[in-house]
């Protein structure tokens, strides 16, 4: 079930943050999204890499079909 499922959108919520694995069992990358509410943006924290980032790609990213660390 995907975020832009019909069984999603019946129950509100707001969402605060995403963490990420991106990799397989043995090895990967873990980052995270936090939207800061007092700014209204979404900040990517990967490792000591932190950048403003647009929600469309938090989004795309956590249904999967993106992978932009």
């Amino acid at each position: 079930m995907s975020y832009g499922d019909k069984e999603f959108q019946k129950h509100l919520y707001n969402l605060h943050s995403i963490c990420i694995h991106d990799g397989n069992a043995t090895t990967g990358h873990y980052y995270s999204y936090i939207y800061d509410s007092f700014n209204k943006k979404w900040i990517k924290y990967s490792d000591i890499k932190i950048q403003e980032v647009s929600e469309e790609e938090v989004f795309k990213v956590a249904e999967g079909s993106d992978s932009s660390w």
